[in-house]
């Protein structure tokens, strides 16, 4: 009895989800984290934005959630609601603001991670290439957890996404390997690339494959 009310319970976030949408707006925070990553990297000292990283992070991050936002609500009203229905979330706005607030506040999680585990690991490691290789597989762990989390409650049934577990941690693995240059500056960038493009394509894959598996229903004829 327990497990099913928690089956239940489960199913606004595996329906939220069903079409992909969600996978495509975390890969479009992570790339708007790349961006930022590479821009700040390349950009000169002297910059305004280099004396005002934190405004210059959301410069970049808040229109990238919004477009993704937009995204979301525009294959939910075209492609979603009319071949599986409308799902009324409990809490209505609340709920809403909530699900535009959560991905921002998870990037802020990983941020204050990164900062608490591997900056001394980083310090520490400046002179010993060891230290260095296990702080850049710590941190792209990071970057892992989130999408083993995300399809553990949110994509049930979609067992091919652990195959794109696999190819996420490979991915890491060699990125850290052969990347060159410090963490922050150069293996940030290539790693939120490359995270980002895997949900966005993994999201992609899930929309198609819902679009495939429900088809517009036959217009009703009087």
């Amino acid at each position: 009895m327990k497990d099913d009310i928690q089956n239940y319970l489960e199913r606004p976030k595996h329906y939220h989800n069903i079409d992909g949408t969600g996978e495509i707006f975390m890969g479009l925070m992570m790339l708007a984290y790349a961006l930022v990553g590479y821009s700040e990297a390349t950009m000169p000292k002297e910059s305004f934005w280099q004396h005002h990283s934190l405004l210059f992070i959301y410069s970049v991050l808040l229109p990238v959630l919004g477009l993704g936002w937009l995204f979301q609500k525009f294959i939910k009203r075209t492609v979603t609601w009319p071949r599986t229905g409308y799902v009324a979330f409990p809490g209505g706005g609340a709920a809403l603001g909530g699900r535009i607030i959560w991905p921002a506040v998870l990037g802020a999680v990983i941020a204050a991670g990164v900062a608490l585990v591997l900056i001394p690991l980083g310090l520490i490691g400046k002179a010993h290439h060891l230290t260095i290789s296990l702080t850049r597989l710590l941190y792209a762990a990071l970057f892992l957890v989130p999408y083993v989390f995300w399809i553990r409650k949110m994509c049930d049934g979609q067992q091919w996404k652990w195959f794109v577990v696999v190819f996420m941690a490979l991915g890491l693995i060699v990125l850290a390997m052969v990347i060159p240059g410090g963490l922050f500056d150069s293996f940030f960038p290539w790693v939120a690339l490359f995270v980002g493009l895997t949900w966005v394509v993994s999201g992609g894959v899930t929309l198609v494959l819902y679009m495939r598996h429900n088809p517009l229903p036959a217009p009703t004829t009087e």
